[in-house]
């Protein structure tokens, strides 16, 4: 045979059991990846709200398997209480299958806390990597949830159908918020909040809207947009807000 040939051929066996080596690696590689996330939030668990294992109002995978499936995770009576370093772990963002997902504090811990700026910051970056990976979420509540940041990542939820950001320290949203077309409940009450995205008229499938206990100023056409909601059937709660609507 060809000496030519036969060291072709050599090469391209050579080729084909490194690539073969290669696509091994990368599966060890990723499997190990993913059970070391799996492995960080399970012990974040354990560790954390082991107690609250029997409440009602704790929803928890009971397994680390299960929790790659997951579609719901409820985490709705947490408390700082104990822990000086209680930070929710940024693998949260890891469970892609969630569709509802509640983080909710004791309001005496989040009034505590919001002051906090580790605890701020650490939360705000979580935030911003759920509303980045979390795209097939039809619900979120971070009701008391120590944070003061919505980034415009959240335009990625548009499969949102009830949102709930009530009882924290925000004093914006992004022009994004306008992208979630299918919101059906928004509370955005107990803020510091002084004025909305011009965007925020396009959800216009709104059956509950909550903006008290915030500064607003709304613009005329937003004044126009919870008009026409109103006339739809859309609950709207503005009896806190603390200036009244004008005209550009």
């Amino acid at each position: 045979m060809n000496k030519d040939l036969i060291s072709k051929q050599n090469k391209n066996l050579v080729l084909i059991k490194s690539k073969s080596l290669l696509n091994i690696t990368n599966k060890i590689l990723t499997s190990s990846i993913e059970e070391t996330w799996i492995t960080v939030l399970w012990q974040w668990i354990e560790k954390h709200i082991e107690w609250t294992r029997d409440k009602d109002y704790i929803t928890l995978p009971r397994t680390k398997g299960e929790m790659l499936n997951l579609t719901l995770l409820e985490l709705d009576a947490l408390s700082f209480e104990d822990y000086d370093d209680f930070e929710l772990p940024l693998s949260l963002s890891n469970l892609l299958s969630l569709k509802v997902l509640h983080i909710r504090f004791y309001r005496y811990d989040y009034q505590r806390n919001i002051h906090n700026n580790k605890i701020i910051h650490h939360n705000n970056l979580l935030l911003k990597y759920i509303f980045k990976k979390l795209i097939k979420l039809n619900e979120l509540d971070l009701c008391d949830f120590p944070c003061t940041y919505i980034s415009t990542d959240i335009s990625n939820l548009t499969r949102l159908r009830k949102l709930s950001l009530s009882g924290n320290d925000i004093k914006e949203l992004p022009k994004g918020i306008g992208s979630l077309r299918d919101l059906i409940d928004l509370d955005l009450s107990d803020n510091k909040i002084t004025k909305l995205p011009e965007e925020i008229i396009n959800l216009t499938n709104l059956k509950s809207l909550n903006l008290q206990k915030n500064a607003l100023v709304l613009t005329a056409k937003q004044t126009k947009w919870i008009e026409k909601l109103k006339d739809n059937g859309c609950i709207v709660n503005l009896a806190q807000v603390e200036t009244l609507p004008h005209c550009e």
